[in-house]
Order: structure tokens, then C-alpha cells, then sequence
């Protein structure tokens, strides 16, 4: 609804401006054809402007700009779709608020990735820990990066005080490189800064056994051949 210029000005100045009493009657004319088309034009331009900086409205670069605006400090952020762009920058000031949460990770993850993920805290670390455990004490578990030289699990850990502020993210899926380094760079920069981000917690993927084995497959069974229809057979 356009507003009328000559609605917001003193109807004496119209009376005045009258030819029938001496005036000229140029004011209404220059009201009208001249100040109220560049008004309007102008309240116009307003509109726009306000529903561009709409974040719902608004348009790629825009939201981009409003992050820049906002201080975002996930680099990853310009990379993602325009709708999860939209999605960080409503919650933008509130992650602010939960930096250095547990709950203020997981909502960032799920908002830049839609993964549920969990921090588990303390982390689960199976090592030789230092002042606790004795050598004849043998971690069940293997180490994160196992070394095929290795006859046993054993190896030296950290500090109890290291392990006491250590903390995993577990996921309902097996990530991809691009996934992890997403994650990582989102729970660097929202933990706190005295903890410890040691790794991942993904679901374990049994080995898919696509050829014949000895001792074990029969002539019957028919696999999915590994070249043309010729089928490998491996030992156990």
C-alpha cells in the first residue's frame, strides 16, 4: 500500500496554492508527478531490501553475507547447500552460546551434515596408562592405528589427566574422508579448549567374503565371481 505524500501535508497549503484564490496550482503537481513516483520507487527499493535480508527469502550470496556478518567460523559452511546455509545462520547466535558443550556440538554436526552424532565422554582409550597400569596389565582392545608389527595390543598411553579430559564422537555410520574432516573441524572449534578429541566411534563393517575359500565352500555354491566368470579361490 503506497503512501500518499499529499495526504501528510497541511490542507492549508493546498488552499493557498488554489488558482481560484491567487495561486499557481503548481504544488499538487509537484506532489504528485514529481516527489510521489521517486517516493514510491524509494519505498519500493525498502521492501526489497528488507526481504532480501530475509534469511528465508534471501538469496545465495546474500546468505553468505549474513555468515560473514554474523562472524561464522565454520570455513566448511560455504561450501554446503543453500537450504543448510540458511539452517547455520538462524542458529548462528545461539551456537555461540553453547560453544564448549557437548549438546553445542552434536546440534552443530547435525546442522551441517544431518548426522546424529554423540559425544561420549570420557573417551575410551585401551592403552598402558601412565602411574595406573603395570606390564603384565595387556590392553584387550587394539590401539586407533594398529602396527601390524605389533604381537599384542600393548602399547604406552597418556596420562590420567589427559584420559580424564578425552572425549570421542560416536556416529550411526561409517563416515567418509570428506564427512570426518567436517566433523573434526566443527568439534575443534566448538569443544572446550582444555579437552582432548582423540577419534571416532563408527560402526564396525564385516568383511563381504565374495570368492571361494578352502576347507570351507562348496563346488554347489556360487559366489560373485571377482574376473569375467572365473572364481578366485583363497586360502582361510
Amino acid at each position: 500500500m503506497s503512501i500518499r505524500l499529499e495526504k501528510l501535508l497541511p490542507p492549508f497549503n493546498f488552499r493557498i496554492d488554489d488558482p481560484a484564490v491567487g495561486g499557481r496550482g503548481y504544488l499538487d503537481l509537484f506532489i504528485n508527478d514529481v516527489l510521489q513516483p521517486v517516493f514510491d520507487e524509494a519505498c519500493s527499493e525498502a521492501r526489497r531490501w528488507i526481504d532480501q535480508q530475509d534469511i528465508d527469502t534471501a538469496n545465495s550470496q546474500t546468505v553468505d553475507a549474513i555468515l560473514r556478518d554474523l562472524g561464522n567460523p565454520f570455513r566448511i559452511a560455504f561450501g554446503l547447500p543453500l537450504n543448510r546455509r540458511r539452517l547455520l545462520a538462524r542458529v548462528l547466535l545461539e551456537v555461540y552460546k553453547t560453544k564448549g558443550t557437548s549438546g553445542g556440538m552434536e546440534d552443530v554436526i547435525f546442522a551441517l551434515t544431518e548426522i546424529t552424532a554423540t559425544v561420549v565422554f570420557p573417551a575410551t582409550i585401551s592403552a598402558f596408562i601412565l602411574d595406573e597400569d603395570e606390564l603384565a596389565d595387556t590392553p584387550t582392545v587394539p590401539p586407533p592405528v594398529p602396527d601390524e608389527n605389533l604381537t599384542s595390543f600393548g602399547f604406552l598411553g597418556v596420562s590420567p589427566g589427559f584420559n580424564s579430559y578425552s572425549f570421542q564422537i560416536e556416529v550411526p555410520q561409517v563416515l567418509t574422508d570428506e564427512e570426518r574432516a567436517i566433523i573434526t573441524e566443527i568439534v575443534l572449534l566448538m569443544k572446550p579448549a582444555h579437552t582432548h578429541f582423540v577419534g571416532f566411534i563408527e560402526p564396525t563393517v564385516g568383511l563381504v567374503v565374495d570368492h571361494w575359500e578352502l576347507g570351507l565352500s562348496f563346488l554347489t555354491e556360487t559366489g560373485a565371481p571377482l574376473l569375467g566368470d572365473e572364481a578366485d579361490i583363497h586360502e582361510p
